[in-house]
């Protein structure tokens, strides 16, 4: 009587609504009637057992003329179905791209809230202050480093050195330099001093009075050994006490020195190389006229010295652990600030007392560089023996050298060791022809 009936699962009724008026005479008119389940002028209706409607869904873009088109729906068959449609047209999306698939995430990246990230002053405050402070650590740093720079912990006063000078006579006395620059003045070494070296002065001695026996071979050896040590019984370079130790003086031929930004970077490099293949630099007299390197004093003398003296026994074991105690100076000098050595050759190769060999006269380049030469063409020459044939090709070589020129200078003294001769013969040619 009341039109359709629609059962449910449970064969219960689905009701029908009416939509009536109020007529002027009183009573209620059907000025509409709603079926479950039908279709209305929006697509099919579906009541809830409260006579709500259930809702569908539209997407809709604004295509290119402005108008909105469908692009996606959720349409409810009945109560228990619905219905996600989403090929209707491909949405359009900012940038020109068109599609499902640039669709934004269901979820922002930040959370609809912002509680999945930190807010953008919070973000700020942490940048704002981790830059400050690494400008502060690397203002604090950079000026520790100037003020190392300029307490020049590696200088030493002149007058602060007492030196020992090669020769019998002078075993009981040791010579200061004034600050007025008298080198000559003569002072009587100190009782702490004389027992600080009394056994390095006793081993100097017979080694002195032994040497003076052969005038022939002290002037052939000198020749040949022109660096710091006693081997084959003579002294080839000044020797000093400073503060309890024993140290070799390499004086440097310069008549003035400007203690420029370079130099003190390279005195400041070399105070901090530590290894014990690498000879231990102690410091640097820049006051003239007694501008000079001290090192450390081995007393084995240099390599040159016992390659070159035929009473030191040297075994296959003993010339291999020579060659292996320079290349891991060499080593460790080309991973430091140093880079590499430059001059590297037998005489700067030194012997201490534990037979450990060690690499000595490395870096300040800017410090050695225009000393007044000393030497006559032949021996200048002849200090290039080690030096690799691309450097030498150069008009203005890098007073550094390279480490591959260190390789060569390696491999020349390796021929050395080995041999037990002086690189090159020069029977037949002079060194500046070679």
């Amino acid at each position: 009587m009341t039109g359709r009936i629609v059962l449910d699962g449970l064969a219960d009724r689905e009701p029908n609504y009416w939509i009536t008026d109020m007529a002027l005479n009183g009573t209620f008119v059907r000025i509409a009637d709603v079926l479950n389940s039908d279709l209305g002028m929006t697509g099919r209706i579906v009541l809830d057992g409260l006579a709500d409607r259930e809702p569908n869904y539209w997407i809709t873009d604004m295509a290119l003329n402005g108008t909105f088109v469908r692009v996606a729906e959720v349409i409810n068959i009945d109560l228990s179905k619905m219905i996600f449609r989403k090929s209707i047209l491909p949405p359009r999306w900012p940038k020109g791209k068109i599609g499902h698939q640039y669709a934004p995430p269901d979820t922002p990246v930040c959370g609809f809230r912002n509680e999945f990230c930190e807010s953008e002053e919070a973000v700020l405050a942490v940048l704002a202050i981790g830059a400050a402070s690494g400008l502060a650590t690397y203002l604090f740093r950079r000026s520790k480093y100037e003020t190392q720079l300029l307490v020049q912990s590696w200088r030493i006063l002149w007058e602060d050195i007492e030196t020992l000078k090669g020769n019998p006579a002078s075993m009981s006395t040791m010579t200061a330099g004034k600050s007025s620059g008298n080198v000559g003045s003569v002072t009587t070494m100190s009782s702490t001093s004389r027992s600080v070296i009394s056994q390095n002065v006793d081993i100097i001695k017979s080694k002195i009075a032994s040497s003076n026996t052969n005038d022939q071979s002290k002037s052939s050896l000198s020749k040949s050994m022109p660096s710091v040590g006693t081997g084959g019984g003579q002294i080839f370079s000044d020797i000093g006490l400073y503060r309890g130790t024993v140290v070799s003086i390499k004086h440097v031929h310069k008549q003035h020195l400007t203690l420029s930004r370079n130099v003190l970077l390279e005195f400041n490099e070399i105070k901090d190389v530590v290894h014990e293949n690498l000879n231990v630099f102690v410091g640097a007299c820049v006051d003239p006229p007694n501008i000079s390197l001290l090192w450390h004093y081995c007393p084995k003398g240099s390599l040159t010295d016992l390659l070159m003296n035929d009473d030191v026994k040297l075994d296959n074991t003993f010339k291999f652990s020579f060659m292996m105690d320079i290349a891991k100076g060499m080593e460790y000098l080309h991973k430091s600030h140093v880079h590499s050595h430059g001059n590297l050759k037998s005489s700067n190769c030194v012997v201490d007392s534990r037979w450990t060999l060690k690499v000595t006269d490395y870096g300040l380049p800017t410090f050695l560089a225009g000393q007044d030469s000393q030497d006559n063409e032949s021996d200048i020459y002849k200090k290039k023996l080690w030096t690799a044939p691309e450097i030498l090709r150069e008009n203005f070589p890098n007073p550094r050298g390279s480490q591959k020129g260190d390789v060569y200078s390696y491999a020349i003294i390796c021929y050395e060791i080995v041999t037990r001769s002086e690189p090159y013969v020069f029977d037949t040619i002079t060194p500046r022809g070679l």
